[in-house]
């Protein structure tokens, strides 16, 4: 009963009257044929083991998922930061690599550095109040206020 636009789809597994009956098309005896089996090829592999590894952070809903957010969690910036240093989102990119294009934002963890002045897009109020707790400062951007 297709209209002739959309081809209807095949039922598998159906007994050996159709075409698709017992082995529903797989074959026999194979990686393919069992449930979960994938075969990749060598670069795809390594692919999927680099995307895994690279990714972190979380993508922005609002926007229609144009800007992704990467985040830093403050133990990161205790490793990295001098005390009493002001530190823009240019410089904070630069320590952690991240592209222009995506947006950073502070999470709460623990901090020994006093006297921070940092510049980001977004930070979560933990991670604000920790800073502040120290004799440090978190100036947030115009720019993304509509995301928080």
């Amino acid at each position: 009963m297709s209209s002739g636009l959309i081809k209807t789809s095949r039922r598998v597994g159906r007994g050996s009257g159709c075409s698709k009956g017992k082995t529903c098309g797989r074959g026999h005896k194979g990686q393919r044929c069992r449930s979960g089996g994938k075969r990749y090829s060598s670069r795809r592999k390594q692919y999927l083991v680099n995307k895994r590894i690279l990714e972190y952070g979380f993508k922005c809903r609002n926007n229609n998922g144009s800007h992704i957010i990467k985040t830093i969690s403050l133990s990161l910036l205790n490793k990295r930061l001098s005390s009493n240093c002001k530190y823009s989102i240019k410089s904070l990119r630069a320590i952690f690599g991240i592209n222009d294009l995506y947006y950073i934002k502070l999470l709460d963890g623990e901090i020994n550095v006093t006297g921070l002045m940092l510049e980001c897009d977004m930070a979560s109020d933990n991670a604000i109040i920790k800073i502040t707790s120290l004799g440090g400062k978190v100036n947030l951007s115009s720019v993304v206020s509509f995301l928080r």
